[in-house]
């Protein structure tokens, strides 16, 4: 697992994790981790959530590039203005998630379940969406 921070614009520092398996344990860390400093953002790129429990935790301004998504649970999780490229998110529960703002390119998410999800301003660009 590699964790790096990173220069973003306006002067904002984002914690990065690349190539990493990664169990709620580990996530409920790093947004401790965020929370201590000035709320920091999480970037995660090449990771892997396939199954994770994730599901009331506050992921707000996240970003996910290339990530495994798969049957992962973000139920009632806060997922407002995150961002999600290239991820594949087959059958992963959104159910009841706040994704105000949130934007999803390029994504897998086939037979994922978004039941009073919160949309409002969410866009989807050239994803998967069946099921």
């Amino acid at each position: 697992m590699s964790l790096d921070s990173t220069a973003r614009a306006a002067g904002a520092q984002a914690h990065v994790v690349a190539d990493a398996t990664l169990t709620r344990t580990d996530v409920e860390r790093l947004i401790g981790t965020s929370m201590a400093g000035n709320r920091e953002p999480l970037h995660f790129t090449d990771c892997d959530f396939e199954g994770a429990d994730l599901s009331r935790l506050d992921l707000r301004g996240a970003e996910f590039h290339r990530c495994t998504i798969v049957e992962t649970s973000f139920f009632g999780a806060a997922l407002s203005h995150t961002r999600w490229v290239r991820c594949r998110g087959r059958q992963a529960d959104f159910a009841s998630a706040d994704l105000v703002d949130a934007a999803f390119q390029s994504s897998d998410l086939n037979n994922t379940s978004w039941r009073r999800a919160k949309l409002a301003s969410a866009s989807f660009h050239s994803c998967k969406l069946t099921g």
